[in-house]
C-alpha cells in the first residue's frame, strides 16, 4: 500500500515502468532529471514532482542527488470524499499529463521526510 525509499534505494526507478500508484519523488539536494509520459523535468534541491497512477516515468540521471521517493496505492490514500477531492479536483495527483516541479520552501520539510 505504501512505500518510501531514497534515491539510492529506489533502482527500479532507473528503469522507465508503469505502475498502478501515486508517486511523489522529492529531492533534497542535488540534481534529479526525470521522465513522465516523455516530457523532461529537472528536480533541484527542496523540489518535488507528483506522478499519477499509470503514468510512464522513470529517473534518467542524478547528479549528487539525494532525496526520496513515495509510492501508494489509491486505497492506501482515498478513504472518503474529502480525499478524493484532494487528488482529483485539486490536481494533487490527476493533472493529465500536466506535471510540474513544485518548489518548497526550506523550512516545509526538514532532513526527513517524514
Amino acid at each position: 500500500m505504501i512505500d518510501i525509499k531514497n534515491f539510492d534505494q529506489a533502482t527500479d526507478l532507473f528503469i522507465p515502468r508503469r505502475i498502478r500508484k501515486y508517486v511523489l519523488v522529492w529531492c533534497s539536494s542535488g540534481t534529479v532529471t526525470l521522465i513522465v509520459d516523455e516530457n523532461i523535468f529537472e528536480l533541484k534541491a527542496n523540489t518535488v514532482i507528483t506522478i499519477t497512477s499509470g503514468q510512464i516515468h522513470y529517473i534518467k540521471e542524478t547528479r549528487a542527488a539525494k532525496g526520496f521517493v513515495l509510492e501508494f496505492t489509491y486505497d492506501f490514500f482515498c478513504k472518503d470524499d474529502k480525499d478524493i477531492e484532494l487528488i482529483f479536483h485539486n490536481s494533487l495527483f490527476c493533472h493529465f499529463a500536466m506535471n510540474e516541479v513544485i518548489a518548497l520552501g526550506k523550512s516545509q520539510l526538514g532532513n526527513k521526510p517524514f
